[in-house]
């Protein structure tokens, strides 16, 4: 009986570790998301003409317009 109730406990704690460790894995996903998705203005063409793209649509040569 003292082998089936600590076996219980240590799933216990283990799923309970899991659910934890899920629920931090998806907030920094939508985190990641977020940052890549943020907005900024770029100078680009010969005629430096200025356009708002996501961040990760940078490319060489943009110059990002720091405010």
């Amino acid at each position: 009986m003292e082998c089936l109730s600590i076996f219980a406990g240590l799933l216990f704690a283990a799923f309970i570790t899991a659910c934890c460790d899920y629920k931090k894995e998806s907030q920094i996903l939508l985190l990641h998301d977020e940052i890549n998705n943020a907005m900024v203005t770029v100078y680009r063409g010969s005629f430096g003409n200025t356009i708002d793209i996501p961040v990760r649509e940078l490319v060489v040569g943009d110059i990002v317009d720091i405010k």
